[in-house]
C-alpha cells in the first residue's frame, strides 16, 4: 500500500523522452469509486492551468517516482471533458469530517492508503484531538461531499503519537501553498462563466477574482475549476 504522504513530491518521468515532466503536488479522489482517479501535477505556472496524469495512464507507480509512457500522459484539465468534470466535484479526504451511521463525529482524514496497481483506497488514519485512529475499506460506506460515513463500529484504535510533529509540519505547508495560490489568483479576470451546482452563473465571465470570490469558490467545491478559468497573464 502507498499513503497520499509517500507520493506527494514524487517525480513524474517520461520513458520515451528519459526526462521528469513534472512532481506530484496531490492526488485527487473519485468519490463514487473510492479510488485515485487522477495525480495533480506541481507546475509552476499552475495558476494558468491545471495538469494532471490518469492513474490509469501510470505505468508503475515506485518508491522514488512515477513513471509514464511519454509527456503526452500530462494533460490540460480543462482540455478533457472527464477530468474537468471530475475536479469540479470533491476529490479530497484530508480534513474530511468523518461520521458514524449512528450519528457519532469520529474526527477528520489526516491520511489514506491506497493500492499502487488500482488506486483504490485501503483505509483512512482518522485524527481526533490528540487520538489518531484508523478506518479500513470495509468499515467506509460513504465518501460524501460534507462527509465521510462510516459503520457504527468502524473506528479502531491505532496509535501514531510518533506522527504528530509530521501532521503539523504538512499542515503548515499546506497552508504555505494555499497562501500562494490565492495571492496568483487575485486581480486575475475569469475568462469563462463558473456555474454553480444548480446550474446558475457562480462567476461571470469578466469578473475580477478578489478574497471574497475565492472563499465563495471554495464554500461552494470549485476553487479548482476557478485556479484554470482565469485568463493566463
Amino acid at each position: 500500500m502507498k499513503s497520499r504522504k509517500e507520493v506527494c513530491g514524487l517525480s513524474i518521468i517520461a520513458i520515451s523522452s528519459g526526462e521528469k515532466v513534472g512532481t506530484v503536488r496531490d492526488l485527487a479522489i473519485n468519490f463514487e469509486m473510492k479510488q485515485i482517479a487522477l495525480v495533480v501535477v506541481e507546475d509552476p505556472n499552475w495558476y494558468k492551468s491545471t495538469k494532471v496524469v490518469p492513474f490509469d495512464k501510470i505505468r508503475s507507480l515506485g518508491e522514488d517516482a512515477i513513471i509514464i509512457d511519454d509527456p503526452s500522459r500530462v494533460v490540460v484539465a480543462s482540455s478533457d471533458g472527464q477530468v474537468e468534470q471530475l475536479l469540479q466535484k470533491d476529490t479530497q479526504l484530508i480534513n474530511s469530517p468523518v461520521m458514524s451511521v449512528d450519528g457519532k463525529y469520529s474526527g477528520t482524514v489526516t491520511e489514506y492508503w491506497f493500492d499502487p496497481q488500482t488506486g483504490a483506497v485501503d483505509s483512512c488514519a482518522v485524527t481526533k484531538g490528540n487520538s489518531t485512529q484508523t478506518i479500513s475499506k470495509d468499515k467506509i460506506l460513504t465518501f460524501g461531499k460534507d462527509a465521510i460515513i462510516i459503520s457504527e463500529k468502524g473506528v479502531a484504535e491505532f496509535p501514531r503519537r510518533d506522527e504528530a510533529p509530521e501532521r503539523v509540519k504538512e499542515k503548515t505547508e499546506v497552508e504555505v501553498v494555499e497562501e500562494q495560490q490565492k495571492n496568483h489568483l487575485i486581480g486575475q479576470t475569469i475568462k469563462e462563466d463558473i456555474l454553480g451546482d444548480d446550474g446558475n452563473i457562480l462567476f461571470m465571465t469578466g469578473e475580477i477574482v478578489t478574497e471574497e470570490i475565492i472563499e465563495k469558490a471554495k464554500n461552494a467545491n470549485k476553487y479548482l475549476e476557478l485556479t484554470y478559468s482565469v485568463e493566463q497573464p
